[in-house]
This record gives structure tokens, sequence and C-alpha cells, in this order.
């Protein structure tokens, strides 16, 4: 489980195994929308986009191919995240 929170993920990083599923959190007292990289465009993981995400709601995803991906909060782009998919 990775959290969102008013100042980023928690953790900021992950790396798992390929099919492997993560849920992610909203936490931040905002509406946030989780993408892959690269911003604005979202291409470097395809099929993930959480939406529009209220607080306390969750997005679950499962990793099918292996790689390594940054993803983040398309709201607050700053707010980035890796996971490494092995």
């Amino acid at each position: 489980t990775v959290k969102i929170t008013a100042v980023g993920f928690t953790p900021s990083s992950l790396s798992i195994a390929r099919g492997d599923s993560v849920t992610f959190v909203n936490e931040s007292g905002n509406v946030i929308e989780l993408e892959s990289g690269p911003h604005p465009i979202h291409t470097s993981l395809p099929g993930f986009s959480s939406g529009s995400l209220e607080g306390g709601q969750r997005y679950r995803f499962t990793f099918d191919q292996a790689s390594s991906v940054s993803l983040h909060n398309h709201r607050q782009p700053s707010q980035q995240f890796s996971i490494e998919v092995r």
C-alpha cells in the first residue's frame, strides 16, 4: 500500500515482482489524479490512470510487465513516485 499525503508519496519508491498489485490510498485531503510519466503526456505505462480520487479513495493497479516507471500526482506533478517491476 502506498499513501499519498499532502507532501507526497509514502513510501516514495517500491520494488515489486511482475504480476504484483499495488494499492494507492489518497490521504492528502485533496482530490488527486495518479498518472505515469512523463508529465503531461503520461505515456510510460499505458493503462495506469486513477482518474480523480477524493480523500480516502483507493486505486489498485497490477503491474504486468517488468520496467522502471515514474508515477506522479497529475494535479501536483512535483509529487513523484518510482516503481521497479522485476
